[in-house]
C-alpha cells in the first residue's frame, strides 16, 4: 500500500484505490497552493495545461470546432498524435511540456487506480511513452513541478497542474521519484470499510469515503472533463463518495460506496448477472486493464450504445460507449445482465 495517506486506509484497505493513495504535498507547495486557490479566473479555465505551449504540439484543441467535432475517443487521440522523429528532436523539457499540454490528462482523475490510469495515458500520448523512455525523466518532472509553484500565472490552474506532475512522478517508471498527495483530504481519515450482499448472495466490500473533494476541486474537474469531453453530458458532479463500479453493479445504493474491481467482479462471477450477447438493460464492463463500468441506456445506438457512468471521483455522465475516457480498443469489454 504505498502512496497512501491515511494510516487507517494503510491497516484497513487491502486493494489501493486512486483517489485515496496519494501522501502529503511538501509544505511549500500546500502553501503555493493556498495562494493559487485565491486568483478568480482559475475556476472558469480548463486544468492542467499552460497558457502558451498547447498549439506548439497539438494542431487542435477541445476549444476548437474540429475537438467538438469528433465523436469517438479514438479520433481525439488520432488527432494528438506526435511523430515520432518529432519525439526524438525534443528535449525532455519539451517532452514534459508536451505531456502536460496534452488535452486528455484530465483523464488521470477518471480511473480508480493510479497505475492503470498511467498505463492508459501511455497508450494515448505519444509524449508520455516517449518521456517514460527518457533517462533524465524524472528529473525534468520534478524541474516542471518547481516551475509551476514559482510561476503559476502560467498555467490555467497550476493547483492541478501540481497534482497532475505528482501523480506522473508516481510512475515506478520514474523509481516514484516525488511523493504522491491526496486531491482531496477532507474526510479521507474518516473512511472505512463495510460489506454489501449482491443478487447472488455473496458478501462484497466496499468503502464508505465521504466528499474529500473541495467546491472549487469538484468545479475544476466538472469543467476540464465537460471541455474536454463535449459531446458527453454532465448528469451530476464529480465526487469522491461513489465510483463506476458501485453506480453500476450497486442497484441498491449506487451513490453510497467506492467499490473496488475485485468487489465488482463477484457480481460477473456468483450469478447475480449473466454475460449477454446484448446490450439491453446490461452493465458494460470495460476489462480489467480498464477497470470500469457503465450501465447502457439506450442499446441501439449507432456503433456503440449510450451509457451512463460515474467517470472516477469525476462526474456521472451520459455518453456514448467509446466516447470518454476509457478505451475499448482491446476488445476485453463484455455486457452483463
Amino acid at each position: 500500500m504505498k502512496n497512501c495517506l491515511c494510516v487507517i486506509l494503510v491497516v484497513c484497505i487491502c486493494v489501493v484505490i486512486f483517489p485515496v493513495q496519494i501522501g502529503a504535498l511538501e509544505s511549500t507547495v500546500d502553501v503555493q497552493i493556498e495562494k493559487i486557490e485565491g486568483i478568480p479566473w482559475l475556476s472558469t479555465m480548463p486544468i492542467s495545461t499552460t497558457i502558451t505551449e498547447v498549439n506548439k504540439y497539438y494542431s487542435t484543441t477541445p476549444n476548437s470546432l474540429e475537438w467538438k467535432s469528433y465523436v469517438t475517443s479514438n479520433e481525439m487521440i488520432a488527432a494528438c498524435r506526435i511523430d515520432q522523429k518529432k519525439l526524438n528532436s525534443m528535449t525532455t523539457e519539451e517532452v514534459v511540456d508536451a505531456v502536460l499540454c496534452f488535452p486528455m490528462l484530465v483523464d488521470l482523475y477518471a480511473y480508480n487506480e493510479i497505475d492503470i490510469a498511467l498505463e492508459q495515458l501511455a497508450l494515448k500520448s505519444d509524449a508520455y511513452r516517449e518521456l517514460r523512455s527518457r533517462p533524465d525523466g524524472a528529473k525534468c518532472l520534478q524541474k516542471a513541478l518547481a516551475n509551476i509553484v514559482n510561476t503559476p500565472e502560467k498555467y490555467h490552474s497550476a493547483g492541478v497542474a501540481m497534482l497532475s506532475v505528482s501523480m506522473l512522478l508516481s510512475d515506478s517508471v520514474f523509481g516514484g521519484a516525488e511523493k504522491n498527495f491526496m486531491v482531496g483530504t477532507t474526510n479521507a481519515a474518516r473512511a472505512y470499510i463495510t460489506t454489501i450482499t449482491t443478487p447472488g448472495g455473496s458478501t462484497v466490500q466496499v468503502i464508505y469515503r465521504g466528499e474529500e473533494l473541495s467546491a472549487a476541486d469538484v468545479a475544476r474537474i466538472n469543467n476540464d472533463l465537460v471541455t474536454v469531453y463535449s459531446n458527453a453530458t454532465l448528469l451530476a458532479p464529480a465526487t469522491t463518495v461513489y465510483n463506476c463500479h458501485n453506480f453500476a453493479w450497486n442497484t441498491t445504493a449506487r451513490d453510497a460506496y467506492w467499490m473496488n474491481q475485485t468487489s465488482a467482479k463477484v457480481y460477473m462471477e456468483d450469478g447475480s448477472y449473466d454475460e449477454s450477447s446484448t446490450t439491453a438493460n446490461a452493465i458494460l464492463y470495460y476489462g480489467d486493464s480498464v477497470d470500469h463500468s457503465a450501465c447502457v441506456l439506450q442499446p441501439n445506438a449507432p456503433s456503440y450504445p449510450i451509457v451512463i457512468a460515474k467517470w472516477g471521483y469525476g462526474p456521472l455522465m451520459q455518453h456514448r460507449a467509446d466516447y470518454g475516457p476509457y478505451s475499448m480498443n482491446t476488445g476485453d469489454y463484455s455486457y452483463w445482465s
